[in-house]
């Protein structure tokens, strides 16, 4: 399944030292992302693919995020969308 960010969104991946980063959405208005320690990498709205849903104790054992159990494929690489996300989120395409 396809799947992109809704009207006025973006993908924005959120580094982190400590696991893998996550994917969000977040609002495309730039304005409030200056309160944060480190800038998003801004990847865009292109739809992105839905693989699979990865349980916790094998997100934990992979060093993956554990705020994202979902699992998508984006810009050829695998990676987990923040849970809170999925409000944000709306499905284009089935594959």
């Amino acid at each position: 399944m396809l799947v992109q960010p809704v009207q006025g969104m973006v993908w924005v991946l959120r580094p982190s030292k400590i696991m893998q980063s996550t994917l969000c959405v977040e609002s495309d208005n730039r304005s409030h992302w200056f309160g944060h320690s480190k800038p998003p990498v801004i990847i865009g709205n292109d739809p992105v693919m839905y693989l699979y849903s990865m349980p916790y104790a094998e997100r934990t054992r992979k060093n993956a995020s554990q705020w994202g159990a979902r699992i998508v494929m984006c810009k050829g690489t695998m990676m987990s969308i923040d849970s809170y996300a999925w409000r944000r989120i709306e499905m284009v395409a089935e594959v």
